[in-house]
């Protein structure tokens, strides 16, 4: 429950630290598109004056050009005035208030008309600009190719470097021109980056005609602001991961050190029994109260030779798992007949089984039964099968345990080890084979062993390039399948 709750505790701080940096992001993100659309806007008025101011410097030029005599005698007088008035003025300029007084009566009195006239001419060629300029076509009035190199120029005087596209409308929005690879500039979808600026905003028509500029490749900003957010994500989200594998190892580890102290309470409980019944077998030689007949001492020495034997058995299992775990034990491969292995191992187990009750019946059928083996470590195993079914028999029936072998097409023989015992539930078949695992059986003592039988069982038959596979029900019994090569198909 703990682990759960730091884990919920966790994920709530990473979701806040990623929810606190997304807004930032987002915040930056507005704040940089806003920079980007206001300096877009700013190149795009600069863009139109340019040929706004072009056209009407243009206009007048031509104007000039055409013979305007009126106009052209007013600017000649003029500037013949100012050669004439420039040494007035200097000469006059440092004696006092009355020669400023008069400075300003020579400028009245020479300029006042000229200028008022030339203000004329040019107010009217300005007029006469707006109105004619109405009735010529967009085309003729802009060229297209020099206004995207303005354009460009004006983005890259606000840093702005992205590919561009821009289209150009009348003063009734119809268009006049667009870019070569932009079909209609008017479909682009927003969140396109699109603008559009009025040209010639002096226009006196109805309706103003318009450039509009777009840019459909630009992803820089949300690039840049993905960039700037995923790094930081992907370090939270990897602190979140690290974290529950942390907690999951010190889960597994907790796991580890009470399946460990319930080995050592079991392995504990096994070696009293047969240090008990030797104590006691000891003190009965010893006790001189007790008549020594020749029957008494045989049993007390039976009795001290197979607990010591049961005692050597138990500690062999320890260390050889022991071993194992180090990778030190070692393997000798033989040629083992397995069907008189296996025959050998069950004379050794008939007295057990019948002391419980149940019986053993062999069903050794397979064609091939030469195997390279370990002779050991192999009657080891069968020893721990037969001795878990005898262990966790049923109370309600009287055990049977089943063991048959049979040849398999692949070269191999399996060996099928049944019991009707009290089955292994769902649940703790997925750990049937993990180190000191021991099935819940309700009553810790019930059942006398301590959890590496089987873990020892599968090391042995991997290390032989065997399998191992299980079937059971609970309350219906077990079936464990060992599946090895033969050698009599590889001698073939």
């Amino acid at each position: 429950m703990r682990d759960v709750t730091l884990i919920t505790i966790m994920a709530l701080t990473i979701i806040a630290l990623i929810a606190v940096q997304t807004s930032m992001n987002d915040r930056l993100m507005r704040a940089k598109v806003e920079q980007y659309d206001q300096a877009v806007n700013m190149a795009l008025v600069h863009t139109t004056h340019f040929f706004e101011d072009k056209e009407a410097l243009l206009y007048v030029s031509e104007t000039l050009g055409e013979g305007d005599a009126d106009l052209q005698h007013h600017l000649d007088s003029l500037t013949n005035q100012m050669h004439y008035i420039a040494p007035l003025i200097r000469q006059n300029m440092n004696k006092g208030d009355e020669s400023v007084d008069k400075v300003v009566d020579i400028l009245h009195d020479n300029l006042s008309v000229n200028l008022e006239k030339t203000m004329y001419v040019l107010e009217k060629s300005a007029f006469r600009w707006i109105f004619d300029v109405e009735e010529t076509n967009l085309k003729e009035r802009l060229d297209f190719d020099e206004m995207r190199e303005v354009l460009k120029n004006h983005f890259a005087m606000y840093d702005i470097f992205d590919p561009f596209e821009f289209a150009v409308y009348d003063q009734h929005n119809r268009l006049v021109y667009s870019s070569p690879k932009v079909v209609d500039i008017s479909r682009v979808r927003k969140p396109t980056f699109v603008y559009e600026c009025p040209l010639f905003p002096m226009s006196v028509e109805g309706g103003q005609a318009k450039i509009q500029v777009v840019f459909p490749t630009i992803k820089s900003l949300r690039i840049d602001n993905m960039r700037s957010t995923i790094p930081t994500i992907i370090l939270v989200v990897l602190v979140f991961v690290i974290f529950v594998y942390t907690i999951i190892i010190i889960k597994r580890q907790r796991g580890v050190n009470e399946l460990k102290n319930d080995f050592i309470n079991n392995m504990t409980h096994e070696f009293k029994t047969p240090l008990s019944a030797i104590s006691l077998a000891t003190e009965m030689l010893g006790d001189s109260d007790v008549e020594k007949t020749p029957q008494m001492i045989e049993r007390l020495s039976t009795t001290i030779r197979s607990e010591s034997k049961r005692l050597q058995i138990l500690v062999d299992k320890v260390l050889q798992l022991a071993s194992y775990e180090k990778g030190s034990t070692p393997i000798k491969l033989t040629d083992i007949h397995l069907h008189s292995l296996i025959s050998d191992v069950c004379k050794s187990c008939e007295f057990n089984i019948a002391h419980v009750g149940g019986s053993l019946q062999l069903e050794l059928d397979a064609q091939y039964d030469l195997v390279l083996a370990d002779e050991v470590h192999f009657s080891n195993l069968m020893f721990n099968m037969i001795d878990n079914a005898v262990k966790y028999r049923s109370a309600e029936r009287p055990l049977k345990i089943v063991i048959r072998t049979s040849s398999n097409q692949e070269g191999t023989i399996q060996i099928t080890i049944e019991d009707n015992g009290i089955g292994i539930s769902k649940e703790d078949q997925k750990h049937i084979f993990d180190k000191f695992f021991r099935v819940n059986t309700h009553n810790v003592h019930d059942v006398k062993g301590y959890g590496i039988g089987l873990t020892y069982v599968k090391r042995i038959i991997e290390a032989h390039h065997g399998q191992i596979r299980l079937t059971s029900q609970l309350n219906e019994g077990t079936q464990f399948i060992l599946i090895l090569p033969t050698l009599m198909i590889n001698d073939n």
